[in-house]
């Protein structure tokens, strides 16, 4: 049983069509039905059922479908380390990280991790997705590693999570808001305010872990915030940002956002305004880079890398106590 045929069954499972598989893998369709013939033979079972729609998996094409799939995962990312190690890598570490945090979050410890002596020639890989699909790759193994907010973090009994800093709350806005030039704002001056938010689906489910926490604590200062208007992703958000009267909240990291002249950020100033910063591997990963890279993040504060400060960590230090939220 030859591997190439296996990710054949795999290219005709995915696109329910000899025809579209063959187009994909750029052979001749007889040749690819020739190679399922084979492997059908082999396991003496039947693995797709012609139907009028076109070819679906038997029961024992499930079955194979469901086994193989991390196998050639496996085997590829197998064959990457060895060319890794052909060309003098010794291995690699794969972190995964939503594309507008993962510098923020990474920080300083791609430095840290590179200079260790203990470090015995890993290189480190970025695999920039949305949070969904970073936890998708946790599950497959295509990431070793994410750096994710752990809010609204389902299927916990999969992965190790490991807590390594808390991000402050901000509120973005036009810059003619009313607020843009204010230092910091506190829960109260938000009363009266609309909010904007991120339609709550697929993918966007980090977004309203944000918002989840800022009612949150809205609730506790006495009052629920009003959303006016949402929109379908973030990049809309921002753009439409500048001519919109009311108030996005969002991570810290956002702020590199406001690089368009039209945005602003204040920080919010409020008790359990800050959510919690994780790295997060699969409890079935066994890559031993993964303790050395956690490692580099020993040294950081409550708040995380002080690089990304944006003034009121002390004051919400002061206000939440030395333990946290």
């Amino acid at each position: 049983m030859k591997i190439e045929v296996l990710r054949e069954f795999l290219a005709i499972a995915q696109c329910q069509s000899f025809t579209l598989a063959a187009e994909r893998l750029y052979i001749a369709q007889p040749v690819l039905s020739r190679h399922i013939a084979t492997l059908e033979e082999q396991l003496g079972v039947k693995l797709f059922r012609r139907e009028y729609s076109g070819v679906v998996l038997t029961e024992y094409g499930e079955f194979l479908r469901k086994r193989i799939g991390k196998l050639m995962t496996d085997y590829d990312r197998i064959m990457s380390d060895f060319e890794q190690l052909r060309q003098g890598v010794k291995s690699v570490l794969i972190v995964g990280g939503a594309y507008h945090s993962a510098n923020d979050f990474l920080g300083q410890a791609p430095q840290i991790f590179a200079a260790s002596p203990e470090n015995d020639g890993c290189s480190l890989t970025y695999i920039l997705e949305e949070p969904s699909k970073c936890l998708q790759g946790l599950r497959t193994g295509e990431i070793d590693i994410a750096l994710l907010p752990s809010e609204r973090l389902t299927d916990r009994s999969m992965f190790n999570i490991v807590k390594l800093y808390e991000e402050p709350i901000v509120a973005l806005m036009s810059a003619h808001h009313p607020f843009a030039e204010k230092e910091y704002l506190t829960l109260k001056e938000l009363e009266k305010e609309s909010f904007l938010a991120i339609e709550n689906k697929a993918g966007s489910h980090y977004h309203y872990g944000v918002l989840d926490r800022f009612v949150s604590a809205c609730e506790e200062a006495g009052f629920r915030p009003g959303i006016s208007k949402t929109f379908n992703q973030l990049e809309t958000l921002f753009y439409e940002l500048p001519n919109e009267d009311g108030i996005y909240i969002g991570g810290r990291h956002l702020i590199r956002q406001c690089e368009n002249a039209d945005i602003r950020y204040v920080p919010i100033l409020g008790k359990n305004c800050e959510r919690t910063i994780a790295a997060i591997c699969s409890v079935e990963n066994t890559n031993p880079n993964i303790p050395l890279f956690l490692k580099c993040f020993s040294g950081v504060g409550r708040f995380g890398w002080e690089r990304s400060y944006i003034g009121i960590e002390a004051l919400l230090e002061q206000l939440d106590g030395p333990d946290g939220a």
